[in-house]
């Protein structure tokens, strides 16, 4: 205060703690020299006169301050943010505030507010409007509620731990305190304190928006490294659609990971580069202790499995290009010398979405059924049809329903404990794929 002359501005701040070091004898450093911190009080008085005297920044500050409170106020402008209390509540974490608050003169309570932290959606615990509304009981507050215009709105979650919206919360607690015979003397006074009801409960609970501009910055950073991690992850094609053959290889992975079962992908069979989908190896070992999908053959040395999702045709030229890379794959296996590979057993299988119609048709009295969803194709080589939109319902074949491309089904294996840790995106993705379908059915 010294060299400050006795003005108005002086008469406000007399005998009055000014700094941070005042009230508790300390003060931050900022590269070994003492920062001045004034005190929250003092700066919104300050503001609040040079506001008086027309001062358009002044102006703003103190509405702002009057409309955040001085301490949320000084948190957004320092970029701080205080670690708020929060709740989970049917899976959504909420930003928490717990105050005791008197009800009547012989009885206090606890009220709870609430903020959804990712859209500044708030409201006050359907308990806690019995007590701010001046100890009424909760069956008139629920009357009350549901005599509103806006009824079918006015809850943010119901059950145990109901949150009522905040202006319906509002408008409930002023009709006990104006309206409601007789009157609430605590009802009417929380009216007059929650005239901005959605800033008080922000600010009891810690909640800062963030700005438009933010926001929109980084949804756009995410959805960046989004991009990154699905090209990293080699999830989609150079056209964008997703590699169901990577996601049903990564599934059979998991199915098969340490049985003693080998699963091969993507192998080259020739000099030029041609790609078998999937070599499964040792199936036996898997056979010991569980039911093999339908199609496979746990007897055989390799099952050499050919893939077609839902976007492609298993057809004759596919069949072809099956056999060729059999025959690529046969001949790299007996060049191998850990041991010798000539009498080992072969069980071709061609996995496909959609039943083969013309396939079928072409094949003629060479196409037959073995099971359900399971068909043989005769020729010089057997090779097994699995279609996996037809295949028996049943956990043994859980990889194969979950690229059925049907919905009942995917769920289904979804839901089979096996399939609990798959990898987050093979789920994602089959339901999006799905979502996408019913899309364009309707």
């Amino acid at each position: 205060m010294v060299g400050l002359r006795e003005t108005e501005l002086y008469n406000i701040l007399k005998g009055r703690d000014i700094f941070l070091k005042d009230l508790v004898g300390l003060s931050p450093r900022l590269n070994g020299k003492e920062v001045k911190v004034v005190l929250e009080d003092i700066c919104f008085d300050v503001a609040h006169y040079y506001s008086g005297k027309g001062y358009k920044a002044a102006h703003q500050t103190v509405g702002e301050m009057g409309r955040l409170g001085a301490p949320q106020f000084i948190f957004i402008k320092s970029g701080f943010n205080p670690q708020a209390n929060s709740v989970i509540l049917d899976e959504i974490e909420y930003l928490l505030a717990k105050e005791e608050i008197q009800v009547t003169k012989s009885r206090t309570g606890m009220i709870w507010l609430y903020t959804n932290p990712n859209t500044g959606e708030c409201g006050i615990g359907l308990k806690s409007l019995t007590h701010i509304c001046g100890g009424v009981a909760l069956k008139q507050v629920i009357t009350c509620i549901e005599q509103h215009q806006e009824h079918d709105k006015a809850f943010i979650r119901t059950g145990a731990d109901a949150i009522v919206r905040s202006n319906i919360a509002y408008d409930t607690i002023y009709y006990f305190g104006h309206q409601a015979k007789p009157r609430k003397t605590k009802a009417k006074e929380w009216a007059a304190k929650l005239q901005q009801i959605d800033t008080y409960i922000h600010h009891k609970t810690g909640y800062a928006e963030v700005n438009r501009e933010s926001k929109d910055d980084l949804i756009a950073a995410l959805q960046r490294e989004n991009d990154r991690l699905r090209k990293q992850l080699g999830l989609y094609n150079a056209g964008g659609l997703v590699r169901w053959h990577f996601l049903l290889g990564t599934t059979l992975d998991h199915k098969f990971g340490g049985s003693g079962a080998v699963l091969k992908s993507e192998i080259e069979t020739t000099a030029t580069q041609q790609l078998l989908d999937f070599a499964i190896g040792n199936l036996r070992n898997y056979a010991k202790n569980n039911r093999v999908l339908d199609g496979l053959d746990p007897n055989a040395d390799h099952n050499i499995v050919t893939y077609k999702s839902h976007h492609e045709t298993l057809d004759a030229n596919a069949i072809n290009e099956h056999i060729g890379y059999y025959i690529g794959y046969k001949k790299g296996i007996e060049k191998l010398t850990d041991k010798d590979h000539s009498q080992d057993t072969y069980h071709l299988v061609a996995v496909c979405t959609r039943y083969p119609e013309t396939l079928a048709q072409q094949a003629g009295a060479k196409w037959s059924k073995l099971q359900k969803g399971v068909y043989k194709l005769d020729l010089l080589l057997d090779i097994t049809i699995v279609v996996t939109s037809q295949v028996e319902v049943t956990p043994h074949n859980s990889s194969w329903l979950l690229f059925s491309h049907d919905k009942n089904r995917v769920e289904y294996a979804l839901a089979l404990p096996e399939n609990a840790d798959l990898p987050e995106y093979i789920p994602r993705l089959l339901r999006e794929d799905l979502q996408l379908k019913e899309a364009l059915n309707t």
